[in-house]
């Protein structure tokens, strides 16, 4: 089966939903709490790539940036009754990825791997029994995952230079690490790491129309 042409440069829009289980910690005199924070939630954005091709093997890059609606304000720790508690309000307002691609064009289907850079803002509200602290964190970690790329033609209306895409990634953004002081418990140390699960589709178009094309 002949395969298509992806050489060029493409660019696109996507939306999707992401899961997260970020592995925390507040650590204080006579208190180590260890618990999971589920900012989980929608997004959006954009992206822009370009391919290179060899027979069916295609070599790419591609960067994106997303809106998020990541967030967990239900978690609730230190006992959670008046006089001592920390309710947690974990965001990620935004995140990106700079990666390689490299897959196998199969008729006019393309599967492929992905990996490279993630940055992101960790944004936690804690709010404690004295006020609310704000911690703002700009992290940059590293993403892989994998997806498949076919033409997208909606019904005809569509031409020969649009594809969509299905793709998975997961995101590890490291830890954060702030300090906070707790009354009548005392410097507590509040550690975080973020780890996502990335489930998004969407749409490119290639300023070179992927065509069938003989080797």
């Amino acid at each position: 089966m002949p395969a298509t042409n992806w050489t060029g440069l493409y660019l696109g829009g996507n939306f999707g939903g992401a899961t997260a289980r970020d592995r925390t910690s507040l650590v204080a005199p006579g208190a180590n709490e260890l618990f999971n924070l589920s900012p989980d939630g929608y997004f959006g954005g954009g992206q822009v790539g370009y391919n290179w091709q060899a027979a069916n093997w295609v070599f790419g890059v591609e960067a994106d940036i997303q809106g998020s609606a990541q967030r967990d304000n239900k978690t609730c720790i230190l006992t959670c009754t008046v006089g001592t508690f920390a309710e947690y309000d974990a965001r990620l307002p935004w995140f990106g990825t700079a990666r390689g691609r490299i897959g196998y064009s199969i008729g006019s289907t393309l599967f492929y791997a992905t990996g490279g850079y993630a940055y992101g803002e960790i944004k936690t509200n804690l709010a404690l029994s004295s006020g609310n602290v704000e911690f703002r964190n700009s992290k940059g970690g590293w993403t892989a995952g994998a997806g498949i790329e076919t033409p997208f033609t909606l019904l005809g209306l569509l031409g020969s230079n649009w594809t969509s895409k299905a793709e998975y990634l997961y995101v590890d953004l490291g830890a954060t690490s702030n300090t906070v002081l707790i009354p009548t418990v005392g410097l507590a140390t509040n550690t975080t790491r973020v780890q996502e699960h990335i489930f998004r589709t969407g749409i490119n178009y290639h300023f070179n129309a992927p065509v069938a094309t003989s080797y």
